[in-house]
Formats: structure tokens, sequence, C-alpha cells
């Protein structure tokens, strides 16, 4: 006989639970928020996508429709909402604030069954939450709504297995760092167990995934190719490089970032020599091509295999909206570590540059002047003031200036003016970079991943014992706010140096930063200040 008794839920709507009445759990939606004109979250598990389906291609912008047999998810980033509906899962296991609503600009619901089958589990979930909360707020140089580390990847990683676990493998690793930092000082957050597994199989997706392009692209014409689907899988293998690189910068024992990094100039290289890698308004490659840039440059200032030689990565000037605010300090970085690199096998280089002091304070003086400016128009948060993106720049200046004068004004090179000129802008520059550093927030996530660089520069110039527990408590409060320690490494570098430039001085002589790193980094004692 059929079976007349109407379908019910096991539990109830989250709707009455929150108004804490009865419901009728009728299914798909409950009579009682019919009745009242209310909006029925149903019953099952609750997601929210910011920014509708996807930031590119045919559902860009667009929300899917639901059918009655779909279970329906909403609200609250990927988060799987337990009994108490209010409630948001934060890293600690407090109850956490809901999300900000400037990073939640539309509501979107989207069928469960459309989600990857690697996040129908509540660890996964939970891990990618992780990622969208925690891990790309502090991937950028102010976190916005716009956030690209969100808005670009999360949905590239829907698509794409290794991308989905190289962001899982970033979660994992980042929430054990931080529990790590949290268990000594005495709060709870639960580790996750064997996070080595996504990476593991990132990175055995991603070799799967490069052969499979390969072999296609070489069986194939060009031409034969939709340009917009081979774009598309390069964005997916460089963004699962790039992420794998930054994974390697969680923990301060590993030198894998080489690899990865390495990895993703070659992707660039190859897509550039056959398709187009980027098409106009290509929004996805452009962020990648400009992340790449940045962890090329700041890589290289400090690093001096032959990774950083063999080909300078240079930033297409033609990009539209940079991810970072300090991009134009980037380029005079790269610009003066690419002169430096030449100058070791060809030291008229320098002599034929026509690099002065004063030629270079003035390409800094513009630069901090456009990046001031750019503050205006780029779209910040509430929390990210504009005092410290003005005293942040301050620092670059001054820390770009410094590092400038002693890659590229080499006393050899110089008659005595010219050398007293450098020393004298050399202690302005110190005197004012520590000054601004002073004032400069690093126990704020958001504040403390803009100020590493410029920390190691003054530590390459701290001769007394003040200035020098100034940088150790800075980087160390900065890798312990944001959960990435590669800083570590940078730290005992800074100590051999203190150590061994307190020697020469008893010898009288000076000991140059940049040539001990270069004997330093050739031991294979890689560190990246990132």
């Amino acid at each position: 006989m059929m079976n007349l008794q109407p379908e019910v839920a096991s539990k109830d709507c989250r709707v009455c639970n929150r108004r804490r009445i009865k419901c009728d759990r009728r299914v798909p939606t409950c009579s009682k928020c019919e009745k009242r004109g209310l909006t029925c979250s149903g019953y099952g598990v609750l997601l929210k996508w910011d920014q509708g389906v996807a930031s590119r291609g045919k559902l860009k912008g667009r929300s899917i429709p639901i059918s009655a047999g779909d279970t329906p998810v909403s609200v609250s980033h990927l988060i799987e909402v337990s009994n108490s509906p209010d409630e948001n899962i934060s890293l600690s296991g407090e109850q956490s604030p809901g999300t900000d609503p400037s990073f939640s600009m539309e509501t979107r619901m989207i069928p469960k069954p459309l989600l990857p089958s690697q996040l129908q589990g509540s660890d996964e979930r939970y891990l990618l939450c992780h990622y969208d909360r925690i891990v790309a707020s502090n991937m950028t140089w102010g976190d916005c709504h716009e956030n690209p580390w969100r808005h670009i990847i999360i949905p590239l990683a829907l698509d794409s297995p290794p991308l989905l676990n190289a962001i899982l493998a970033f979660a994992a690793k980042h929430i054990n760092a931080v529990s790590l930092s949290a268990s000594r000082n005495s709060t709870s957050v639960m580790p996750v167990a064997c996070p080595d597994r996504f990476q593991q199989k990132a990175v055995k997706l991603l070799a799967q995934e490069i052969k499979e392009f390969a072999t296609e692209r070489g069986s194939r014409a060009s031409s034969d190719i939709r340009k917009d689907v081979s774009r598309n899988h390069s964005n997916a293998i460089l963004a699962t490089m790039l992420v794998l690189c930054n994974v390697e910068t969680v923990w301060p024992d590993s030198s894998f970032w080489q690899v990865h990094l390495n990895a993703a100039r070659t992707v660039i290289a190859s897509s550039n020599d056959s398709l187009s890698f980027k098409a106009p308004e290509d929004s996805t490659s452009e962020f990648l091509e400009q992340e790449l840039f940045i962890a090329n440059t700041f890589a290289s200032t400090t690093n001096f295999l032959n990774f950083t030689l063999h080909e300078d990565f240079k930033l297409n000037s033609a990009t539209s909206k940079p991810s970072s605010i300090f991009i134009e300090f980037l380029k005079l970085l790269q610009m003066v570590t690419s002169l430096e690199r030449q100058a070791m096998t060809n030291p008229e280089v320098l002599a034929n540059s026509g690099v002065s002091s004063s030629g270079l304070r003035k390409l800094f003086e513009n630069a901090r002047s456009r990046t001031l400016a750019m503050d205006k128009t780029f779209q910040v948060s509430e929390s990210h003031d504009y005092v410290h993106i003005s005293r942040t720049a301050n620092c670059f200046y001054h820390a770009g200036l410094i590092y400038s004068y002693r890659a590229l004004l080499k006393g050899e090179f110089l008659d005595l003016d010219l050398f007293t000129e450098k020393e004298v802008q050399i202690r302005t520059s110190k005197l004012e970079l520590f000054r601004a550093l002073g004032f400069t927030e690093t126990n704020r996530p958001t504040f403390a991943q803009d100020l590493v660089w410029p920390l190691f520069i003054a530590g390459t110039e701290a001769t007394q014992t003040d200035e020098q527990d100034l940088v150790i408590a800075k980087l160390k409060q900065a890798m312990s706010e944001t959960g990435f320690s590669n800083c570590q490494h940078a730290l005992e570098f800074l100590n051999a140096f203190w150590q061994k430039s307190n020697f020469n001085k008893e010898q009288e002589n000076n000991l140059d930063w940049i040539a001990f790193a270069r004997e330093w980094t050739g031991q294979g004692r890689t560190f990246l200040v990132f």
C-alpha cells in the first residue's frame, strides 16, 4: 500500500530554531515560515558563497536555481552549521561574530551536489572555511571584499582538484602552526591530524595535470586548442604552484618553496611561448602573474642561487589593477636586485648604469607618492586604515633606499665624497626606518605581514642591542600573529650576521650583509623574507 504520510525532516529548520518555536518540519520548507512570510532556510547543511557561483566563465555573477529535490546550501562561508544555528566556528573553538558584511555582498544558493566530492566531508569544509576566513586575509596586503586569494583562488579550486588539495593543505598546516603557538599560550586550538596528506595529494595530482596538459598541447595544433580552456588550465596549474610555495612558508624547516617558485616561473614562460597566457581583462592571470612577481622579487633579495639569476621575471606593465598596494616599491627592488646580480659577473654594469644616490632617492620618492595615491582607490576594509598604509610606505621607502645603496653603491666604485654621501643617507634612512617601525603595528595579522621585509633590512643595519631586540621582537610577533614561521631562518641569519659584524668591528673591518648572505646561502642555508 502506498505510504500517504507526509515527508518530514528529522530536525527543526534553522529559522524556527532561531525563533525558539516548534517547527512542523514540513519538506521542503516549513509552513510556519511560510505563514510568517519568512524565507525558510531548510534542514540541510548551510553554506555561503560570496559574489555568486564563480568569478569567471559562463557562470560569472550568476546563481544556480534550486530544484525541490536539491539540498540548499547558503550562509556562513562553507561552515557546517551545528544544532546551534547562530554559532560560527572559530579557530579557537569559541563563538565568533558573523562574517564582515563587506565580505558578503551577495548571498547565492548552491545545491550541495554541485560541490566537489572532497568537500562533502565536514573536516574538508572546515579547512576551506579556515582558508577563506583566516589564511586568505593574511595573504593580501590589506584584506578587502575583493581579496583575490578568496574570490579568485577558491572558485578556481572548485574546478581543480590539485588546487583544492593545495589550499586544504595550506589551511591544515596553518591551523597546526597556530595551535602550536596557542599551546604555548595555554589557549585551546585543536590541530589537524595528518596535514601532509592534502599536500601529498596536491603534488601527485599536480604532476598528473601537468603531464596531461603537456601531452594535449603536444599532440594538437595550437589552432585546435581553445585558448580560454588552455589559459584556465594554465591558471589552475600556476595557482597550485603558488599556493604550494606559500604552504612551505608556514613551517621554518622547509626549503621546497624554491622548487614550486621555479616551477611557477616555468609555467609562465611556457604559456607565453605557445599560447597567449593572458587575455584582455583576464583578472585571474593578472593576479597570478603579480603574485609570482612579488614572491620572486622578495626571494631574489636574500637568495643568490641560479633560480634568481638565469632569467629575470618582470611584471607586465599592462596589468590593470595591482594585487599589492606596495607594487611600485617591488618594481624598484626587482630592478636593483637585477643590477646587483649582473654586476657580480660584469662589474662594468654598475659603472655604466648611471646609478647615483640622488637618482635612487628620486625613484623611491616617486614610488612612495604613487603608493599613497593608490591607497585612495584601493578598496581596503575598515580595519586597514590610512595611517598604517602611510607608515608602511615610509618603511618600504627607507628600507628600499638602504637596500639599494648597499647593493649598487659599492665602496670600490665611489670616491670619498660619494662614499660619504652614501653613508650619510644610509644613517638618515636607518633612523627614519626605526622610527617608523616603532610606531607600526605587528600585533594584528593584517598589518604584521606587510612589515617583515622592512624589518629584515632594519636588522641588517642594527648595530645596537636595543635595535636588534626591536627587530627580533617584531619579527617574532609578526610570525605569531600570521601563523607563518619562514622568518625564523631570517632571524638565524641576522644573529649570525650580528656576531660576525661584532668580530669584524674588532678587526676594524665593516661587514657587507649582501656578501655575507651570498656566502650563507651558498652553503645551502636559504631563507625567504616574505
